[in-house]
């Protein structure tokens, strides 16, 4: 009776299959005549082959192969064929869909998925993309100019090398502008940055050097900034410039803020107003102050705080002639940020805030955190809809090690890898993600922590072992 049973399923289970063929392979003619008589292109157009790439791909895997694997970055299909991996053409793949081959050749950018390129111009002037055409990259891409997109008003972006930007995720470093002492520390911060795959270097905006008097500015203190973001941007480079912070402001607008903050808030705007109008063509993302929920850092009560961020936010926006300002704020610690929840409550200051990106130090000054929890507690916050921070995009803006406290090349194959998986859980799982990691610190003259001795301009240890964790996600 077993065995009956068992051959009825089984003939249940084959009709059931070929039913799911025909309709699929039903469903993929209707598509591919739906693109084929929906295609508007002659010519030259037809280089902008309006398919989508990742799907039309799959199906013909799962016909053809039994299943396979789609790589944006060639023309063709890897797939494994009598055990052997071998590469479908884009010419055979619309063969086999019974698409025209004149349809598919010289393809570049796509309206949809926009994967794939075609090898250069007619003119030569362009060189293929081996990335997708898009009007802009997301955080995990960078730009790369001079190729085919160019032709069809997009830019060509590429995803950077690391385990960080295969999750969606961008990389930066951490940074302070008195590390870069000479044209050499700029030159040998751009090379780590690069050699890390890294989207962003944070730094920060010395106030006090380019306004040490009220609204009597220091012109070369300006240049100098402009310079050292404009280096990173010609580097594809982006920046977060961190503005507000108390131990880089004047001493008189210190002073201003203790005696009048009615007044002091005028000037807290007039300044960001100035940086916006200055360095907006330059920067890309501006973090609020610093880590205000601790003692060390705090300049603004929390009733202050929401008004200082209103402010500044509508200063950067109105002098920087883009009209689009990103704003972060970088609460200390793994969580539960209970201080910083309240005052995201205020309306000034949710609408002002569009990144949460705590600074989490596991083993550090955080002897009890698990090397996970700042990301987790930081995930389950911008996604629960009852909460100050849902919505928000998420970041990572410090975490690293160690000073006199243990050794950091330990601390990075401790937690780094850790991290990375609970940002990936994050990001497949729920609907506002995690986008930005920043490793503190790139420069430092001690010798167990930053990453490059200030001094010498040697790489230390750490940077090796953080090289490989975040170019592999294995330590």
């Amino acid at each position: 009776m077993g065995m009956y049973k068992a051959a009825i399923s089984m003939g249940v289970a084959t009709v059931i299959a070929l039913i799911l063929m025909i309709i699929v392979v039903t469903s993929m003619t209707s598509l591919v005549t739906k693109i084929v008589s929906e295609n508007p292109y002659t010519g030259k157009e037809k280089v902008q082959w309006e398919v989508e790439y990742h799907r039309l791909c799959s199906q013909l895997m799962e016909e053809v192969a039994g299943g396979g694997k789609c790589d944006p970055n060639e023309i063709g299909t890897e797939i494994k064929e009598n055990g052997k991996e071998r590469w479908y053409t884009l010419t055979e793949i619309g063969s086999k869909l019974e698409i025209p081959e004149e349809s598919i050749k010289d393809q570049c950018c796509k309206e949809k998925n926009e994967i794939g390129y075609s090898e250069k111009s007619s003119g030569g002037q362009y060189k293929k993309c081996n990335g997708s055409c898009k009007k802009s990259c997301d955080e995990s891409e960078i730009e790369i100019n001079g190729t085919e997109c160019e032709k069809f008003g997009k830019i060509c972006c590429r995803k950077l090398p690391n385990a960080f930007s295969s999750i969606g995720v961008a990389f930066c470093l951490d940074t302070h502008p008195e590390d870069f002492k000479t044209e050499k520390h700029i030159k040998k911060a751009v090379q780590a940055l690069k050699e890390f795959g890294a989207k962003f270097i944070r730094i920060d905006l010395n106030w006090k050097d380019v306004e040490p008097e009220r609204n009597k500015y220091n012109e070369k203190e300006w240049e100098w900034y402009r310079h050292l973001i404009k280096t990173f941007k010609k580097n594809g480079i982006k920046t977060i410039l961190v503005i507000g912070v108390k131990a880089r402001a004047p001493d008189w607008a210190k002073t201003l803020k203790d005696e009048n903050f009615k007044e002091f808030l005028n000037i807290l705007y007039d300044f960001s107003k100035e940086v916006g109008k200055r360095l907006g063509d330059l920067v890309d993302y501006y973090q609020l102050s610093d880590e205000e929920n601790t003692l060390a850092h705090e300049w603004f009560s929390s009733s202050e705080e929401p008004e200082a961020y209103y402010v500044m936010y509508h200063g950067l926006l109105n002098g920087d002639k883009n009209g689009k300002v990103i704003t972060i704020i970088n609460p200390f610690g793994s969580g539960e940020w209970k201080d910083v929840a309240k005052i995201m409550k205020n309306k000034k200051a949710g609408e002002s805030i569009k990144i949460i990106a705590p600074d989490p130090y596991p083993g550090v000054w955080e002897p009890f955190a698990s090397s996970d929890q700042g990301v987790k507690n930081l995930c389950k916050d911008i996604n629960d809809p009852s909460h100050p921070f849902y919505g928000k995009i998420g970041g990572i803006m410090e975490t690293g090690c160690c000073g006199i406290v243990g050794d950091q090349s330990t601390w990075i194959k401790n937690n780094i890898p850790k991290m990375i998986k609970a940002i990936k859980e994050c990001n497949q799982k729920e609907k506002y993600k995690i986008k930005i990691f920043c490793y503190y610190d790139l420069f430092t003259g001690d010798m167990n922590f930053g990453l490059i001795d200030e001094n010498t301009l040697k790489e230390k240890k750490a940077y090796y072992v953080l090289l490989k964790c975040v170019k592999t996600g294995k330590c």
